[in-house]
């Protein structure tokens, strides 16, 4: 039965046959979407309280607003109760935007029991305009939840034309859903490398294929290396030539790597020369040595901060002087504290003296730094070497300094598994006494109750190839911290520490969503509306952000009221990931903190295809509260899995220049 349906889902594909959609009165079919309707209201709030059977009697209204808003809804929910009723809209509403809709949110579901029933429904679509939204929508779906059989005829679809774009965007998103669930073959591994190669296909479709060759890179052939290589040299879209860039220089391809030393140094774009860097390592080393420490010194701080690590991973003990120097005459104290460390990464655990020199040196900047991120940024570099435990304890672990004390911790796991830790320690046993002394020092931390050093000690012990289990005399600390976790403002926190038993206990505990504990505060969005806007000033510049209020209204409300109490004054951006996100409003300034309470997710059908998308950090559905996220460039892995709640429209060289440690200083909602 499946084959026959899988083979007719090509047939329709290539032929363009389906059935006309029979004709219902369902009343008019201009959605008019207003926030001050109490109908309206009333779905937001039921999709806000995950009110599932209440929504699904709403699907059948008549008004095309409530429907459309209803299916809005159901991809938040992402509830398998909701399966049959969405099947029938998709197959049946007059609303081609209701259809649209209801077919995201049956993917949403990622449900292998929905596969035939998309088919089918593509089947079904009327015949009269086969290159619609909610083919691609459709054809999506499938990629989320179908079988190997559903991508192997996908990607065998050979003769869709440049001009039927949503087709072309369904198949390649497709084929990328298929990829994130770690299915691909060679066919639709062709597919994208056939549409990024053609610049007759609209750019949306080439920039995905290429996010699909960064991430799922296949086995390239010459030829193809020779025409890619073209288009990222030749191609005008950054959305395309930033993911190609690490594509191609994953390729470990020795033809094409003079060419990418040369994008490294000379390249406009540093997306494109972060992606190429960070891929050096596949090279022999010598053949870009040369380059390598020519960036150390780049005005850029995502390019010498991305070249450090590279330098870490690359650098050779003979290296170890120039970058001791190097380091000791760097004016700038995070600069001084990142050479140092890829300075100190390639010393041998036997070179004592000249270790010894490097901990002088960072001694002697972590005297200077002042802020609790440059000296995060020593405490990283001693973790590097085991000798500076005692260092990494009282300067760190026991910091009074969330973002310093966090980072110590999480640094432990660099301290214990880097190759010089195990040319200090050389037996297990004597590893093991090193193991004991850092578990004795972190469980009193673990019963004090703070809820990120909890978390992050957590985090700690889910590594299970740090044996640090093995120094417990019992589990019973860390069930008395999960006793002890303040729900729900301490999610995170519950969550790490589950992951934790669950490592030690070698089983799998169940993480249960947060109950419904912030409701939607309407007044706060009085006046705001989809052409509404956040002007947040930084100590970089300005970024101006369009806010998606009515495909996020729980999500815009909270951020309002956040803004409206001046919660996000004063606030650091904490986290900075070159080429993918800068991310704030934490109240403790590590990343663990938030006002003690959780939002719902706002799944609704946005997509991370471009750069200056903001979105709610998260550590699963419905777990959002104070923290955003902007990003550098496309994301789509993180699609349908983090609210997208506005995109910027002015202020992206304030997004790109930012870096860990600069102040929000101001936030302003302007209504329209």
């Amino acid at each position: 039965m499946r084959a026959t349906i899988v083979y007719c889902f090509v047939l329709s594909i290539i032929l363009g046959i389906s059935a006309c959609i029979p004709p219902n009165e369902k009343g008019e079919l201009d959605i008019l979407i207003d926030l001050n309707n109490p109908e309206h209201r009333a779905i937001y709030e039921l999709q806000d309280r995950r009110e599932v059977d209440s929504l699904i009697l709403m699907l059948d209204a008549d008004d095309v607003t409530i429907r459309y808003l209803t299916s809005q809804a159901m991809a938040s929910l992402q509830d398998d109760r909701t399966m049959s009723a969405l099947i029938e809209r998709v197959q049946d509403d007059p609303s081609t935007e209701v259809r649209r809709l209801a077919a995201f949110a049956l993917g949403q579901l990622r449900n292998a029991d929905t596969e035939q029933a998309l088919i089918a429904l593509y089947q079904r679509q009327d015949s009269f305009e086969f290159n619609t939204p909610v083919h691609g929508t459709l054809l999506e779906a499938v990629g989320k939840a179908g079988s190997q059989v559903s991508l192997e005829n996908i990607g065998s679809i050979a003769n869709i034309t440049t001009s039927q774009n949503h087709l072309l965007l369904g198949q390649t998103r497709a084929i990328y859903r298929f990829a994130q669930r770690g299915m691909t073959t060679p066919a639709s591994a062709r597919v994208m490398i056939n549409y990024v190669n053609n610049p007759d296909i609209v750019e949306e479709v080439r920039s995905l294929a290429a996010e699909y060759l960064n991430r799922y890179t296949p086995t390239f052939f010459e030829t193809d290396l020779a025409r890619l290589m073209d288009v990222l040299t030749s191609d005008v879209s950054s959305t395309i030539r930033v993911p190609l860039s690490a594509a191609l220089a994953k390729s470990k391809d020795l033809g094409i790597l003079p060419e990418l030393l040369r994008l490294v140094q000379e390249d406009g774009d540093y997306r494109v020369r972060c992606n190429i860097l960070r891929q050096l390592p596949n090279y022999n080393y010598a053949s870009y040595r040369e380059i390598l420490f020519e960036l150390l010194e780049d005005p850029n701080d995502h390019i010498f901060n991305v070249a450090t690590e590279v330098v870490k991973a690359s650098a050779i003990r003979q290296d170890a002087g120039q970058l001791l120097q190097l380091g000791r005459d760097e004016t700038n104290l995070r600069r001084k504290a990142k050479i140092l460390a890829a300075g100190l990464s390639a010393v041998p655990s036997r070179y004592i003296n000249t270790r010894n020199a490097f901990h002088a040196a960072l001694r002697d900047g972590q005297s200077q730094a002042t802020s609790a991120y440059d000296q995060q940024t020593y405490i990283e570099a001693m973790a590097l070497d085991p000798l500076n435990y005692e260092v990494l304890k009282s300067e760190g672990i026991l910091s009074a300094l969330s973002p310093v004390q966090t980072t110590a911790i999480a640094s432990l796991e660099t301290m214990l598994t880097n190759p010089r830790t195990l040319g200090v320690y050389r037996t297990n046993a004597a590893l093991n006494r090193f193991r004991k002394i850092i578990v004795d020092d972190l469980m009193p931390l673990l019963e004090g109750g703070d809820a990120g050093v909890v978390a992050a000690i957590a985090t700690l012990f889910q590594n299970e190839d740090l044996n640090l289990e093995r120094q417990l005399t019992s589990l019973a600390p860390f069930r008395n911290a999960l006793r002890s976790v303040e729900l729900p403002g301490d999610i995170e926190t519950q969550y790490a520490l589950l992951d934790a038993l669950g490592a030690m206990e070698d089983t799998t505990h169940n993480k249960e969503l947060p109950a419904y504990n912030h409701p939607i505060d309407w007044s706060q969005l009085a006046n705001i509306s989809d052409s509404s806007k956040a002007v947040i000033v930084t100590t970089r510049g300005q970024i101006e952000v369009q806010l998606h209020t009515t495909k996020a209204a729980g999500t815009v409300a909270n951020f309002v009221q956040l803004v409206n109490d001046n919660y996000y004054d004063g606030k650091y951006i904490h986290r900075v990931v070159p080429n993918f996100v800068i991310q704030g409003g934490c109240p403790r300034g590590d990343g663990y903190g938030g006002l003690g309470y959780t939002i719902r997710s706002d799944f609704a059908e946005s997509y991370y295809d471009q750069e200056g998308y903001i979105g709610m950090a998260s550590i699963g559905k419905d777990t959002e509260g104070t923290q955003w996220f902007i990003t550098h460039t496309a994301t789509p892995h993180l699609d349908g899995r983090y609210t997208i709640f506005g995109k910027v429209i002015s202020g992206m060289e304030t997004v790109h220049n930012l870096q860990v440690g600069d102040v929000i200083q101001d936030i302003r909602i302007l209504r329209f």
